[in-house]
């Protein structure tokens, strides 16, 4: 008698993880490289959806003084969602996003037909085929809130703890670029001054 033995690994985890350093590799590139602040953002989002299929992803930048997004990129979005979410201002009725600045915090909404943060907008959500939404703040040096990224997703529900983590660690990334810039910025700006 022959005995064949057989052993069956998932890996599933491992190639996700390998994914994640990878992106978040190609990410810390374009920082480092001084690249501009849209084309890392747009790699963050890019990072996000590819680890994380079947959402959208998109990153609010606050405006000085944080009262509203200075702009919103999302390079997968349709151009009317995006008319849609822009420029928001900064309130937790706005969105789960502007809510997630407002409060920050992480805010997971399941459903957005129902859920408060969005209030009537999320019937028109609804209609661009959005269901639900997560949102993390995007953080700077010393902890102050910046932006905010979101996940816009087709079906409902809420994340899985590799799907949360997954943003924690994209608004971090968003966190790095955005403060280089703002810091070359104003460095530039002092240079110029004297």
């Amino acid at each position: 008698r022959q005995l064949v033995r057989c052993t069956s690994t998932d890996i599933s985890a491992r190639q996700r993880d390998e994914r994640i350093a990878a992106a978040e590799r190609a990410v810390l590139e374009k920082v480092a490289a001084n690249a501009a602040l849209t084309e890392s953002l747009h790699a963050i989002c890019g990072y996000v959806e590819t680890v994380a299929p079947g959402g959208i992803a998109a990153i609010g930048v606050l405006a000085p003084g944080g009262q509203a997004f200075e702009a919103l990129l999302a390079p997968r979005m349709p151009a009317d969602l995006v008319a849609l979410l822009d420029r928001q201002t900064i309130d937790i009725r706005h969105g789960s996003c502007a809510a997630s600045v407002y409060l920050a915090r992480p805010i997971y909404v399941a459903d957005v037909g129902s859920d408060p943060h969005w209030g009537s907008r999320g019937e028109r959500l609804q209609r661009h085929g959005v269901q639900s939404t997560w949102s993390v703040p995007v953080r700077a040096g010393g902890g102050r809130v910046v932006g905010a990224i979101g996940l816009y997703r087709r079906e409902g529900g809420l994340p899985q703890q590799f799907e949360a983590e997954l943003l924690a660690d994209a608004a971090r990334l968003a966190g790095i670029a955005i403060a280089r810039r703002r810091a070359e910025e104003a460095l530039r700006g002092s240079e110029a001054k004297y």
